[in-house]
């Protein structure tokens, strides 16, 4: 985020073609519908960093081991702590709720809490020590997982980060052209191409692979009450950026390797959908203000 940027927002709206789960082949259509973003910290007048998080899946289904709609939306805050031993730190505390009937399910609540400390090793290598808690992760909800993350600016063109549960790599080989890989252990892969063809205008690729998680009561497995969903997704587009400020994006794309598993989290799930390759289209926007 820029210096000068206060708030960031975030939204996409995801449109898949007709396709069909493989329960006797009911028919199945599905739209996704994305938003987040953060309004910077300002210590100075005692404000948290503040962020929000919305997923909505629509779904239009005859298969009925799936919902027709499932939601997952949190808030958080973020405060600074006191520097120790030359290490920066801070702490987001958060709740959510991720189900098919918004707010209806007292179960489907959950929390959410991460601390962090870094410290800048040199000018070039730095170091962050973390715990987060989301009970409402696809692996492992239940516990804190520990995180120690380090980074180094190889070159002006090259960042790496490798620790757990994320490690990342942003490329500029040469100008206008930018290769990112984003792994997050726990639930997402992320690898994305751009480039600037012209100023303001470029073209990307991208492989994403997603998982989420809903609450659903009811459900009859046990103490299994977790639906998990799990996309594969390759996708080309057009973004048009004319601003620092304001950015859209229009692409197409494949979907394929989803299905729906019943489970406490990915370790163990049991699959009760699967659902056919399916292309789509998806619109984005971008604001900072």
């Amino acid at each position: 985020m820029p210096d000068d940027t206060n708030v960031e927002v975030f939204t996409f709206a995801s449109v898949f073609a007709d396709s069909e789960t493989d329960n006797a082949d009911a028919d199945f259509s599905l739209g996704i519908y994305e938003s987040f973003g953060r309004v910077t910290e300002k210590p100075d007048q005692f404000l948290p960093r503040l962020g929000y998080n919305f997923v909505g899946f629509d779904i239009d289904t005859d298969d009925a081991v799936i919902p027709d709609h499932l939601f997952d939306m949190a808030i958080a805050g973020g405060f600074k702590l006191p520097d120790v031993s030359d290490f920066t730190g801070g702490i987001t505390v958060g709740f959510g709720y991720a189900g098919d009937n918004p707010f209806g399910d007292a179960n489907a609540w959950y929390g959410k809490a991460t601390i962090v400390f870094g410290k800048k090793i040199n000018e070039t290598d730095d170091l962050a020590i973390l715990l987060d808690y989301d009970g409402n992760r696809t692996f492992a909800p239940d516990i804190p997982i520990p995180g120690l993350i380090f980074r180094r600016k190889v070159s002006d063109e090259l960042l790496m980060a490798v620790g757990f549960p994320v490690s990342s790599i942003e490329w500029k080989p040469v100008d206008y052209l930018t290769l990112e890989l984003v792994y997050t252990v726990v639930d997402r892969l992320d690898v994305r191409a751009s480039y600037e063809f012209v100023e303001g205008w470029s073209v990307f690729g991208l492989f994403e692979r997603r998982r989420d998680a809903f609450h659903i009561d009811g459900i009859d497995a046990g103490n299994h009450d977790r639906l998990l969903f799990e996309q594969r997704k390759l996708e080309t587009g057009l973004r048009w950026e004319p601003s620092e400020d304001i950015a859209g994006t229009l692409s197409v794309g494949y979907a394929f390797g989803q299905e729906f598993g019943i489970g406490f989290d990915s370790r163990d799930t049991d699959t009760v959908a699967e659902i056919d390759d399916a292309p789509y289209v998806r619109l984005g926007f971008e604001a900072r203000f």
